[in-house]
């Protein structure tokens, strides 16, 4: 019934009757052949968990075609061995432990044996040396890209008892059983986290100067890193902790962690913190939530002025912590500039207003530079008060004029959503008009943490929390360098090779800007 197909000229004599079955049998065939394309398709087109594997058998129902039969004449084609696994591409690329012959060399130098360990043990005769022994190093110049280092290490021998040997030892690395040495963990270090570049473009830059080494092993050296850098990080918070007010914001952040309802692993949102202190100091800290609680567990015995926008957890820091906050006039000004489609005229005023009082910041802060500058004596927090006096006055004028915004319009429009927010917070964003120290915003907070969004939007995601942790150490370390003038690169490397090498334990001077200082110092 399905194959039969009426021809035309007998449809005109067809009762309505048999046209209907006629049409029924059409829809069938119809619905059939779209049956047919759609496996086809999700065969040739689907996802590979849905698409169609054929196996000897029966093929797909409506088809009309049967098992092809294979000829008993020609020879069975037999599958192929299974080749050797792939073995994962390791820093060293043979057995010997010796870097790719492309890389240019370098003399690391000659390392001798310690007097001490000379005379032979058995005789006490004096080893003399017979022979060098060549480690290699692997160093990152900054013109050059990746040199090998050889070091000669002397090998000695007594000239009595011959099988009496002893050589130098190996120089020292700061991962232990790694042969590169911190010149290369900074400059990976700093191409993430100071230049936004993810681990999948270092490694491909690494392989094209001559370097092949894979993401898992970059990982590895990130967190043999954070472990030698820890040490730094609580000392790090206690520095902003006695600044007498810090920027503080946060922003997302995707970690593969366990889900609580399903016990299983998931990429879940999570959160990063990022505190700027007054000296200088920059710290990001992961959190696993966002509660009204979880900026109190972070930062909860600071007992300065906290620069924040207008977020809830910031409250409750408030309430809890009894301590005084700075809100953002950036973020309330910005509110006004969104209303500015629908209510100009009002919208328009603020920011005006806002705009004077931004121009006095900008004339303070020059007269600030100047004095700088000139070795003059520093403008007197009297004479910036003063000035910012005007500008309470103007905030006090745009306060009564929010006031009288609100009763005249919708209560869901943005320019009245603007005025409640001004309204709210004025007491918090007018506090920078009475103290000579406070910023009016919290730009400086916006402009660290657009390195870290810049970054995420390269690499995403972490693959762990361990990760996630190290890399916002990291992120705190080369942050406050760009936020001190600090090259990242030549302060990663001296630090790591400071603690992992030389084994300074004396972490506070460690620190970049105490760093700084005695970089600078004159010797």
């Amino acid at each position: 019934m399905l194959n039969s197909k009426p021809k035309e000229e007998s449809l005109e004599s067809c009762s309505p009757s048999e046209l209907r079955g006629l049409l029924s049998t059409a829809n069938e065939r119809i619905a059939l052949l779209q049956w047919q394309v759609d496996q086809l398709t999700r065969a040739m087109y689907g996802r590979k968990s849905e698409r169609f594997v054929p196996t000897p058998g029966p093929t797909l129902p409506g088809f009309g075609e049967t098992e092809i039969k294979r000829d008993a004449s020609q020879p069975e084609v037999s599958k192929p061995a299974p080749g050797p696994k792939r073995k994962r591409n390791r820093p060293l690329l043979t057995s010997k432990g010796r870097f790719p012959e492309n890389l240019p060399r370098e003399d690391g130098g000659k390392i001798e044996v310690a007097e001490s360990e000379r005379p032979c043990p058995d005789c006490g005769t004096t080893r003399v040396p017979f022979s060098e022994e060549i480690s290699e190093r692997l160093v990152h110049r900054r013109k050059s890209s990746l040199v090998v280092l050889q070091y000669r290490r002397e090998v000695c021998r007594c000239p009595q008892c011959k099988d009496s040997v002893i050589k130098s030892p190996a120089p020292k690395s700061p991962i232990p059983g790694v042969q590169v040495e911190s010149s290369v963990l900074a400059h990976i270090l700093s191409e993430k986290f100071e230049f936004g570049i993810p681990f999948y473009r270092v490694e491909e830059r690494l392989k094209q100067s001559g370097f092949p080494v894979t993401r898992t092993t970059l990982c590895e050296y990130q967190q043999a890193t954070y472990k030698l850098l820890k040490p730094l990080e609580s000392l790090l918070i206690e520095s902003i902790k006695s600044d007498h007010y810090t920027h503080a914001d946060e922003s997302k952040w995707n970690v593969h962690r366990n889900d609580r309802k399903s016990g299983k692993k998931r990429y879940l949102q999570s959160w990063c913190w990022i505190l700027v202190g007054a000296s200088g100091n920059v710290l990001v800290k992961y959190s696993e939530a966002r509660t009204k609680d979880s900026f109190w567990r972070i930062f909860g015995s600071y007992v300065g002025t906290v620069i924040c926008d207008g977020e809830d957890h910031y409250d409750y820091f408030k309430t809890v912590n009894k301590t005084n906050l700075g809100r953002c006039n950036a973020h309330a000004r910005r509110k006004f500039e969104e209303s500015l489609q629908v209510d100009k005229t009002n919208a328009a005023i603020f920011l005006r207003g806002y705009g004077a009082i931004y121009r006095r910041e900008a004339y303070i802060k020059r007269l600030q530079k100047f004095a700088r500058d000139n070795n003059l004596e520093a403008i007197s927090p009297e004479k910036i008060i003063s000035l910012r006096r005007r500008s309470l006055v103007i905030m006090e004028h745009l306060k009564s004029l929010a006031l009288q915004i609100i009763p005249r319009n919708i209560p869901t429009s943005p320019i009245v959503r603007a005025s409640k927010y001004f309204i709210r917070y004025f007491d918090e964003l007018s506090r920078f008009c009475t103290s000579p120290f406070l910023p009016i915003d919290n730009n400086t907070a916006e402009r660290m943490i657009r390195k870290f969004v810049i970054g995420r939007k390269a690499w995403m995601f972490s693959s762990s929390e361990e990760g996630a942790h190290a890399s916002a150490l990291l992120y705190s370390l080369v942050l406050t360098c760009i936020n001190n003038g600090i090259s990242a690169y030549d302060y990663l490397n001296d630090v790591i090779n400071q603690i992992g090498v030389q084994g300074n334990t004396n972490y506070a001077e460690l620190l970049p800007l105490a760093w700084k200082a005695k970089s600078v110092a004159p010797q």
